[in-house]
């Protein structure tokens, strides 16, 4: 009989049981490593997602507040009353106020709002914004509206009926912008309604593609207002809704946008803590576990401040 066949040993139970811990334990390790990591990049994505729509948000309404006052010539025109009742069918009258009015802006808490807009979130600012467009048109449209300039100034508004000017005489594409928050599909998102036209008349809709960006579950607008003529911002506002501004002249704002991930974390704020988000002089709460950050910009109205500088005649 061979000796080596009587003294080869295999595992014994406990060598076996020995095994199979340690290699319990490195699957765990493994597993909680990937777990960790995967957990990781869904926030890193999700912050890096907020990031991003906020940037374009803010870009977005930036460029439309430094541009307001601004209608391709010197001077602001003048209202046509044949245009009111035509350019009212979002439940504003830009041609009736924005003689002295380039800027509105509303809570949607405030009875007068724009008509058209779809569900306004409760206690976000809606804002207008209004100027002509940054070079003169070269295409038209029947029902938009225009702003004349020649070498001598700026003429009434106008809706185009289908005759091109003729030089000197140019016309400036006049521009409505709103922005509000809202929800779709659980989701808030920022949405902007524009002046455009049914093809015979302006009318103020939803703008094409609708959404601005998703995740923006508040915005929140502050101006620098010169109070006493002098050129100078002399306090910051919020404006407490009604569609018109605070006393004075708007000379800067401030933009704060409260971005909300687009899911629940549960790793986030497990004790349901109530966390403050600070939105300038504005402060939301929220205790429920979902991220959010706040994002905000300043625009110079450079437009208003120009003007301060014109002399009244």
């Amino acid at each position: 009989m061979n000796r080596n066949l009587l003294t080869q040993k295999g595992l014994t139970l406990i060598e076996m049981m020995i095994a199979l811990v340690l290699g319990l334990l490195v699957v765990a390790v493994v597993g909680t490593l990937y777990t960790q990591s995967k957990r990781s990049y869904n926030q890193d994505e999700q912050m890096a997602r907020m990031q991003e729509n906020a940037r374009y948000a803010l870009r977005e309404i930036s460029r439309d507040l430094s541009m307001i006052g601004f209608f391709g010539g010197n001077g602001r025109p003048a209202s046509d009353s044949s245009l009111v009742a035509a350019s009212a069918k979002c439940g504003i009258e830009p041609l009736a106020t924005l003689d002295n009015q380039v800027l509105q802006i509303w809570l949607a808490s405030d009875a007068g709002i724009p008509s058209c807009l779809t569900t306004p979130a409760t206690g976000s600012h809606i804002l207008m914004v209004a100027y002509t467009s940054g070079a003169k048109a070269t295409s038209y449209g029947t029902g938009s509206i225009y702003v004349p300039v020649t070498n001598a100034g700026v003429g009434n508004f106008l809706a185009y009926g289908g005759t091109a000017p003729t030089a000197p005489l140019e016309y400036w594409e006049y521009l409505l912008r709103v922005y509000y928050v809202t929800v779709e599909n659980n989701v808030p998102v920022l949405k902007r309604a524009v002046l455009t036209n049914d093809g015979t008349n302006p009318l103020v809709q939803n703008d094409t593609g609708g959404t601005v960006a998703e995740g923006v579950e508040d915005i929140v607008v502050e101006f620098g207002m010169d109070t006493d003529g002098d050129c100078v911002v002399d306090k910051y506002v919020v404006p407490t809704g009604g569609g018109a501004l605070p006393a004075g002249r708007p000379l800067m704002a401030r933009i704060f946008l409260l971005m909300r991930g687009d899911a629940t974390d549960g790793t986030f704020n497990m004790a349901g803590a109530s966390i403050d988000y600070k939105l300038g002089s504005t402060t939301k709460t929220y205790s429920d576990q979902v991220r959010r950050r706040v994002y905000s910009a300043t625009a110079y109205l450079r437009n208003m401040e120009i003007q301060c500088y014109v002399p009244s005649s």
